[in-house]
């Protein structure tokens, strides 16, 4: 009875899976299969800046609109979770593709 107890306290740990790549190097992963692309948040971060203007002060202004969107703030949400897959990358060790 005491153990059956201790197994219960004991949080049960789930593995994931995960596919480290970039676009140079396209993969198709299961739909469980965590896909973390290398070069996603520099696309984004390129797709979010887009056709801005060379002067600063209207490339701001301009800016400015766009993040109020609802396109850029989900660019934004994309943008976190790539930056959080490239940390999670980092973790596990990979720095490059192939590592």
């Amino acid at each position: 009875f005491l153990i059956l107890i201790a197994a219960i306290q004991v949080p049960f740990s789930s593995a994931e899976t995960s596919i480290v790549t970039d676009r140079n190097h396209p993969v198709q992963a299961p739909a469980h299969v965590r896909l973390i692309l290398l070069d996603e948040s520099e696309r984004l971060e390129a797709k979010l800046s887009e056709g801005l203007p060379a002067n600063q002060q209207q490339a701001i202004s301009i800016m400015q609109q766009r993040l109020k969107s609802s396109d850029a703030q989900r660019l934004q949400r994309d943008l976190a979770l790539a930056q959080q897959n490239l940390l999670d990358a980092w973790s596990m060790g990979v720095t490059k593709v192939p590592a």
